[in-house]
């Protein structure tokens, strides 16, 4: 990467750095079947033989002083992947500061997720569909005399895996913030953002072909020689899809406070999000659905998480007392029937943390902590994770380790 000043303005000097990047990412996996040592067999894991791909990618960013106390920033990014094409990416964003104790800032940029190996090359393979299902085209409308009724209630296979077709996720996305700082002790930021993706890489069942059967159409059916989909070398195509997207909104919250107590230095600070809003479709016909606040088998987007710190610092001796919050959700309904007592809510998850860190001796740092320092259990969840009887919680949000003890030393050799 090259920057530098490019020339000076009334406002300031206008800057801009460009660069390149070229990388070859390559994968592997293999499930143990060439040896005769079991402890290496995975089972569950089918054989991946190797792939690869080649990123090459150029960009550029210029700040421009446009007048006192207000500046842009405009940038843009192109990558080229050998396996699915190019993609470009702008950004622009603006600082604006009327006086040293108030932040204006704004952006606005596009981006995009290339698709992993596994979804693009995993093994595809064919089981059978739990529950059944109705053959969307042959399976009568209303009682029809004589119609075949079996049809109705089939259990065909599916067939799950990687699509070499998928495209790469795309995104736009926008923040608003402000930054106050009324006092040399005391900073607090607010930025309102939102995030819209499209082409979001899905993992779709065969379940949901048939249920948007209007939107797939007949291409993802292959049916059997018998012109069933439950005949033989019948089965409906599944696995990984691009679907229309999501989009989210929430609110950043951030406050710093450093003060001065009988020779020490206390620091405070606090970050938060809110999640006013997470809706998904699959489809662009079909409505948007709202999982903010909710349990999701894909992302979990809980309204509310902070983590708020106390530092106190004197001499080669400092400590550290943190909380971490994660507001409660409402649960996954249980499967079959609903238990007497259920709780539908999922409670909220605190845990404090403490720590210690002495300076004192050249070149070494040694810090003790503890970990949960309440011992305090995850909050149950109805959703069975994995299929693992008794699991009741769920580790995005929770840890079931409880209290734990650590130490660290760090030394500096040089």
């Amino acid at each position: 990467m090259i920057s530098g000043e490019l020339a000076q303005l009334p406002a300031g000097a206008l800057s801009a750095a460009v660069g390149f990047d070229w990388r070859k990412e390559s994968y592997a996996f293999s499930d143990g079947s060439t040896t005769t040592n079991p402890v290496f067999l995975a089972p569950f894991d089918p054989e991946f033989p190797k792939v690869s791909r080649d990123i090459k990618a150029v960009f550029a960013e210029v700040a421009v002083p446009v007048v006192k106390g207000l500046e842009a920033t405009l940038a843009v990014r192109h990558d080229d992947y050998s396996d699915f094409g190019t993609t470009t990416n702008p950004k622009v964003s603006l600082k604006y500061m009327p006086v040293k104790q108030v932040l204006v800032r704004g952006s606005y940029n596009t981006g995009f997720r290339a698709p992993s190996f596994f979804q693009l090359y995993t093994a595809q393979a064919l089981s059978q569909i739990p529950g059944n299902i109705a053959d969307p085209e042959l399976c009568p409308r209303g009682n029809v005399a004589g119609a075949d009724l079996s049809v109705c209630a089939i259990r065909p296979n599916g067939l799950i895996g990687g699509n070499p077709a998928l495209k790469p996720e795309e995104s736009k996305q926008w923040t608003v913030g402000l930054v106050l700082s009324p006092t040399d002790w005391f900073t607090a930021a607010i930025d309102l953002w939102e995030i819209k993706r499209t082409n979001l890489i899905y993992q779709i069942t065969p379940q949901q072909i048939i249920a948007n059967y209007a939107q797939f159409g007949p291409s993802y059916i292959q049916r059997g020689t018998d012109g069933r989909i439950d005949g033989p070398g019948g089965f409906i195509r599944a696995g990984f899809v691009n679907a229309d997207g999501d989009i989210t909104r929430g609110t950043d919250l951030s406050l710093q406070a450093t003060g001065k107590l009988a020779g020490a230095t206390i620091t405070g600070t606090f970050d938060g999000t809110y999640i006013d809003s997470h809706r998904t479709r699959i489809f662009s016909s079909q409505p948007y659905v709202e999982t903010a606040g909710q349990w999701n088998s894909r992302d979990l987007f809980v309204r509310w998480k902070h983590q708020l710190g106390v530092t106190y610092t004197r001499g080669p001796w400092s400590s550290t007392v943190s909380q971490s919050y994660t507001s409660g959700y409402k649960d996954e309904k249980p499967v079959g029937t609903v238990p007497a007592g259920w709780n539908p809510k999922v409670d909220s998850y605190t845990v404090y943390n403490v720590s210690a860190t002495y300076t004192g001796i050249k070149n070494l740092t040694i810090t003790a902590g503890i970990k949960n320092l309440f011992d305090t259990d995850p909050p149950f969840t109805a959703h069975n994770l994995d299929f693992a009887a008794g699991a009741g919680w769920d580790p995005r949000v929770a840890d079931p380790r409880g209290r734990a003890y650590t130490l660290r030393l760090n030394y500096v050799f040089f």
